[in-house]
């Protein structure tokens, strides 16, 4: 029995570091875009470093799909129906009262997030 729970204890916390991974290299992904996007539309990027943004655009897209599809159905308890967590943020923030208990998780997001993109609040 005590190995039992010793295996269930294990998968857990390397499910929860998992998700927290995830969620970790997600931020970085997105807030490296974001730099690339300003460095884009200023057209201060040159085209050795445009090679470069594709693959990683490419990465921030899967982290960003496996993000929504798994960590944060899991931790918002809640089907995605959009294929972003910005996506999915924003239509919590846009809808409070339905949002109920999930917007606590937004409002904690939220400052991590608006103060890199350069068009103003991203959720």
């Amino acid at each position: 029995m005590v190995d039992i729970l010793n295996i269930i204890s294990i998968l857990s916390l390397s499910a929860v570091a998992f998700m927290l991974i995830v969620l970790w290299f997600l931020w970085i992904l997105y807030v490296a875009m974001m730099s690339i996007d300003r460095s884009m539309e200023t057209m201060t990027l040159p085209w050795q470093a445009k090679l470069l943004v594709y693959p990683t655009r490419f990465v921030f897209d899967c982290v960003e799909l496996l993000a929504n599809a798994i960590v944060c159905t899991i931790i918002f308890l809640d089907i995605p129906k959009e294929f972003t967590v910005s996506d999915r943020l924003r239509r919590y923030y846009e809808n409070q009262e339905r949002a109920g208990w999930r917007m606590i998780l937004v409002a904690f997001v939220k400052p991590m997030l608006d103060p890199f993109d350069h068009k103003g609040p991203h959720i």
